[in-house]
């Protein structure tokens, strides 16, 4: 990075020079530097006004409706993502992880493996079962994880253990190192769960219970993306999903909501409030977290995260945490290598881990394709188990805002498989992001801006959802595009899947998107009941009243300083 930043300026500063120079001597170089500056002046300006074009839009020639009575989203004057787009694509000069030839770095093994020879495979630890005192913090959790690597063919590792084993390194080619996925099925914990499922449907016989939509569902969890960046680098799986809003004849319905409003600006108090139903401090009751609710109505639960942790919410290693989730597969032990994640302290940390520019790769292919192989592997592991499963990926939490679009292809590619293979007919899948850039913008602007702290608060979310539910479902959420709703709201929609009713009827305050209608006229300032401690918005955008919108543009904060 450092190599990189000064090549940038030697190059100015030499090219100052031999303009100067040309300049003193030569009438015709003093012409042609006039008209470079017309033309990039000229590129720039259009590409200023240029920027915010199309902002309000989403999938299907969907838009924000600010005529509807609901509260205002204005469409920003000049959108600095847009404008400096494509411009700091540092990963463009890097080779495709297939080509990269990478090796195992033998110093994160345990001591007996270190100097061992002939080693052929090494194999990543499970933590599903670790102890939870070994979760808890990101530190400890990395040791235990080089700790564990073993070599698969070592004849004093039990079977079981290695038979247990999900990602291995092929070690074999001096030149290159290869990864492999082998997503591993629980036959006994799999039996046990459709047991489980069985006994929850026959109560809801008993109970005429007709709310439970008997689905699989699918997160697609994406840190640090708003609604508009996602439009301006996913466009393939922008386009992709546009088919199932126009064919009112496919099989599907995609629907993106136009008013997902987080409720911070950071990744921790945002994914608390989605997983947990709260956004302050937690002591994470076990009660709580959505996915344990999934777990106790019959579900194989999965995740993976291309962060070294162990986590639905993101870590913090001055916390106690007295509960904790264990998954019933959790692939993230890989994200641990340190070809991949170099540094301890990783928001300081700028050419690796989570928030690398460059593309992460790991022996041949990237993490986002680790991550989604994992995730393929799963669901046909278990094809007759009910499933949630949440990928987290962290591509677009880096500063140029370019990494995301590699990932791109390979979403579509996700779920156009899913789609020919018939898995998404019975599959509840949510496209979405905790926050909107933070990361991604500088703290004062280079160029002229005023979307930064817009989108900071507006991510990505968007439903696609398979049309033999009801009638009644799919009209609640065409009625709900164009509502406000954040992150809580995530949180009931999620639970109300997974105990298959309205998460009102078990005491939770939020709304489900998907299975009731979102209040009118709810914006920013609503409080959802009197004694209500949530939500509470750290970056609210969404008002009623439009001139304390107006008020937001015009004031200057942290995140904004701007001399335009």
């Amino acid at each position: 990075m450092l190599v990189l930043i000064c090549s940038i300026f030697l190059g100015m500063y030499f090219s100052f020079k031999f303009w100067y120079w040309a300049c003193k001597k030569h009438w015709t170089a003093r012409v042609a530097l006039v008209l470079i500056i017309i033309l990039f002046g000229a590129w720039y300006y259009r590409r200023i006004h240029n920027s915010c074009k199309g902002w309000e839009y989403g999938i299907g020639g969907s838009k924000i409706d600010n005529q509807n009575g609901e509260c205002i989203i204005p469409t920003p004057n000049y959108c600095e993502l847009a404008i400096r787009d494509g411009l700091l694509n540092f990963a463009a000069f890097g080779q495709e992880c297939d080509a990269q030839n990478m090796l195992f770095n033998k110093d994160q093994l345990p001591e007996s493996l270190k100097h061992r020879q002939n080693m052929k495979k090494l194999g990543y630890p499970r933590p599903e079962n670790w102890p939870n005192e070994m979760k808890y913090k990101e530190s400890l959790y990395k040791k235990k994880v080089h700790a564990n690597v073993i070599d698969m063919n070592d004849p004093d590792v039990p079977t079981h253990v290695k038979d247990n084993i999900e990602i291995t390194v092929d070690i074999t080619n001096h030149k290159s190192h290869r990864i492999e996925v082998d997503v591993k099925r629980n036959d006994t914990r799999a039996e046990e769960l459709k047991i489980i499922r069985e006994q929850v449907l026959r109560q809801d016989e008993i109970d005429g219970n007709t709310e439970r939509v008997d689905h699989n569902v699918l997160i697609l969890y994406i840190d640090n993306l708003s609604r508009a960046h996602f439009h301006r680098k996913m466009k393939e799986l922008d386009g992709w999903l546009d088919q199932f809003t126009e064919d009112k004849n496919a099989e599907l319905e995609a629907t993106e909501f136009m008013r997902y409003h987080t409720v911070s600006k950071n990744t921790y108090k945002s994914n608390n409030a989605m997983y947990y139903g709260e956004s302050a401090e937690l002591n994470y009751n076990e009660t709580a977290n959505v996915f344990r609710h999934f777990s106790k109505n019959g579900y194989i639960t999965g995740m993976f995260r291309d962060e070294c942790d162990y986590s639905a919410a993101l870590f913090d290693d001055k916390l106690k945490r007295p509960h904790f989730y264990n998954w019933d597969h959790y692939g993230s032990t890989i994200a641990c290598d340190t070809n991949y994640d170099r540094g301890n302290t990783r928001n300081l940390v700028l050419d690796s881990g989570r928030n690398s520019q460059y593309k992460r790769c790991l022996y041949g292919k990237g993490l986002h394709e680790i991550q989604l192989d994992y995730l393929t592997q799963f669901w046909e592991a278990y094809p007759d188990v009910r499933k949630v499963f949440r990928t987290s990926m962290s591509y677009a939490h880096e500063f140029t805002g370019e990494l995301i679009k590699y990932a791109d292809s390979d979403y579509v590619d996700l779920l156009q498989n899913f789609y020919e293979k018939g898995y998404l007919d019975d599959t509840q899948v949510i496209i979405v992001s905790d926050h909107g850039a933070h990361f991604l913008t500088t703290r004062t602007n280079v160029f002229p801006d005023d979307s930064r702290r817009m989108e900071n608060a507006l991510p990505l979310l968007i439903s696609l959802t398979p049309r033999s539910v009801s009638d009644k479902n799919l009209e609640i959420l065409r009625k709900n595009q164009q509502q406000f709703l954040n992150s809580h709201d995530i949180y009931a929609t999620l639970k109300s899947f997974a105990v298959g009713k309205t998460a009102s009827s078990e005491d939770v305050i939020d709304y489900s998107f998907f299975h009731e209608e979102l209040p009118k006229r709810r914006d920013c300032d609503t409080k959802i009941c009197d004694n209500c401690t949530h939500p509470v918005y750290g970056n609210p955008w969404c008002h009623l009243d439009s001139s304390k919108t107006q008020a937001r543009f015009d004031e200057k904060s942290y995140f904004y300083f701007s001399p335009w």
